[in-house]
């Protein structure tokens, strides 16, 4: 993807999930975290060799999904690029899934299915228009008090 390429913080990018059923479709994220590696090489091989390292938060989804990506999992955000991500998706029209049969090749980075949309911040609403965090509360009518005449077990 975008080897060699390096990213500025809070650059939107567009990224492969590195884990589920969503790895190898491309979604919208934000760097939000830029950390450069550097190698000792070889002896006798030349200087250090430094290495970023991105993390990503996938732009509408919760925190929990943001991971660490190497410069060769983002690309760019660029026209070219928003078409590989279309075609990337389910049904996008391309061949993301790896093929006719959907199955990724070995070493591919292609999904066959989007993982789950992101959670959202609240549960929908209830259909009675009740509080969508917790079950709707019942009313009772209560009953009329009797008045009892007497004793009880008069008999």
């Amino acid at each position: 993807m975008g080897v060699g390429e390096t990213f500025a913080l809070h650059e939107i990018v567009l990224a492969s999930l590195n884990h589920g059923l969503g790895k190898g479709v491309l979604y919208e994220a934000r760097v939000i975290e830029v950390r450069t590696e550097s190698t000792q090489p070889a002896r006798g091989s030349g200087g250090a060799v430094t290495r970023n390292e991105y993390r990503v938060h996938y732009q509408g989804w919760n925190k929990k999904w943001d991971e660490w990506l190497e410069p060769e999992e983002v690309l760019r955000d660029t026209p070219d690029n928003r078409q590989l991500q279309e075609k990337s998706k389910p049904g996008g029209g391309g061949t993301a899934g790896g093929g006719a049969t959907g199955g990724a090749p070995k070493g591919s980075h292609k999904a066959k299915t989007a993982p789950p949309p992101p959670p959202p911040s609240l549960p929908p609403p209830q259909p009675d228009g009740g509080d969508p965090s917790g079950p709707a509360e019942t009313h009772r009518a209560k009953r009329p008090k009797v008045e009892s005449s007497g004793a009880r077990g008069a008999g």
